[in-house]
């Protein structure tokens, strides 16, 4: 299977596709798990403001006129809907497992709920209130603001475009509805001016446009502080933080987990015979395979040099050695055409080792993959050696290829 790999200059994220990609790139692994991580930041700010926003038309309410009696328990009203859906999305986001839907629903019901306020205020006769009050469109600004800890910068474009769309049909009805007469409510908010209204919805579209950017900003920092800029997966310290992660959860959930290490083998020779150029694509090609390979919820990083590292949540002995397997066959598959013309390929041996069996804590955990890859290299190379406390009557399980 040939495989030729790029020669471009390497680019966390290339120049050309940066703004096609704007509105539509994807967060990778590492942006998923800082945006649930963000999420359930959100949740409780959001629970902390709208718990305390209940206050706020509760003490406007005394000794104010009647309008204004009427104007705050609507306030009132949509402050203590806000609380309850609050507490019910702070439960849902302590639960969430780095699914995007909850980051688009919050995001929606934010920018929704200050319409709905506003959409109140129309209804009951406050057309200024709804169209021209500065507490209130102000909190559209914190709704767009929030999705920035979202880490997608789709859920922003989303939420920003919701609110100016919202907002400028809320003020078609404020105009609709707007008293011939002068109101106490015109009085204290002021009266309709279309210039008004549009220059509020471009700084919507300028803040909506800042915050993107801010993202898109903040993941090509995480990216390059988390990853490893050759191969694109995860660098070793963000590995183990993330492994240190996933070990927690399996000891709380009660659910296996397995760890390997991957090595190639006679790697010096690639560099030797073919020079580091040669070495670092022959990398690139096998870090593309073992990402392909895994599941969204496996992690995979460089160790260092040519070996890589490989974690595989609720995954058992056998079935990591299944995986293993078949990342080795697939490796030892392709045929990496070089820049020269020549024609590479590689093996690679690896060793696994699972929790809580070898151990339950990271440093234990690569210790016992580590050992194992070393019996691995001892044995001939080319293969696989799994856990031996769950050893077939042979002692371990080996894979070797003839040849």
């Amino acid at each position: 299977m040939p495989f030729t790999p790029p020669h471009a200059p390497l680019h966390l994220i290339p120049r050309a596709a940066e703004w096609r990609g704007f509105f539509s790139a994807a967060p990778n692994g590492a942006a998923i798990d800082a945006g649930s991580a963000g999420e359930l930041l959100v949740a409780r700010v959001r629970v902390a403001l709208m718990g305390a926003s209940v206050a706020v038309p509760l003490v406007s309410m005394f000794g104010a006129s009647h309008v204004g009696w009427r104007e705050n328990a609507i306030a009132l009203m949509a402050s203590l809907a806000g609380f309850l859906v609050a507490c019910g999305i702070y439960v849902a986001a302590r639960r969430n497992d780095g699914h995007r839907r909850l980051a688009i629903v919050t995001s929606i019901f934010d920018v929704s709920l200050v319409s709905a306020t506003q959409l109140a205020y129309a209804l009951e006769g406050f057309p200024s209130a709804a169209a021209n009050s500065r507490t209130t469109f102000i909190a559209y600004f914190m709704a767009i603001g929030a999705t920035c800890l979202r880490w997608d910068a789709r859920v922003t474009i989303a939420a920003g475009l919701l609110a100016i769309a919202q907002y400028l049909g809320i003020a078609t009805l404020a105009w609709m509805r707007w008293p011939v007469t002068t109101t106490p409510d015109v009085l204290v908010h002021g009266e309709f001016v279309w210039g008004h209204q549009l220059g509020r919805a471009v700084f919507l579209v300028a803040f909506t446009l800042l915050c993107a950017a801010i993202v898109r900003q903040s993941l090509q920092l995480r990216i390059s502080s988390t990853h490893d800029a050759l191969t694109k997966v995860m660098n070793r310290a963000f590995f183990e933080e993330r492994l240190h992660d996933e070990l927690a959860r399996a000891t709380r959930n009660g659910t296996p987990i397995c760890v390997a290490l991957l090595d190639f083998d006679h790697f010096k020779r690639v560099n030797d015979e073919h020079g580091h150029t040669a070495g670092d694509a022959a990398l690139q090609v096998v870090a593309q395979v073992l990402r392909r390979a895994v599941r969204r919820t496996d992690l995979v990083a460089r160790w260092g040099g040519e070996e890589f590292a490989l974690a595989f949540p609720d995954t058992r002995v056998p079935e990591a050695f299944g995986k293993l397997e078949q990342l080795r066959l697939e490796i030892a598959s392709h045929t990496i055409v070089l820049a020269s013309g020549a024609e590479l390929r590689l093996t690679a041996s690896a060793g696994i080792a699972s929790a809580p069996i070898d151990g339950d804590d990271p440093q234990r955990l690569m210790d016992a993959a580590d050992q194992r890859l070393l019996e691995a290299k001892r044995g001939g190379r080319n293969r696989v050696v799994a856990s031996s406390a769950t050893r077939p009557e042979s002692g371990v399980w080996r894979v070797v290829v003839a040849g």
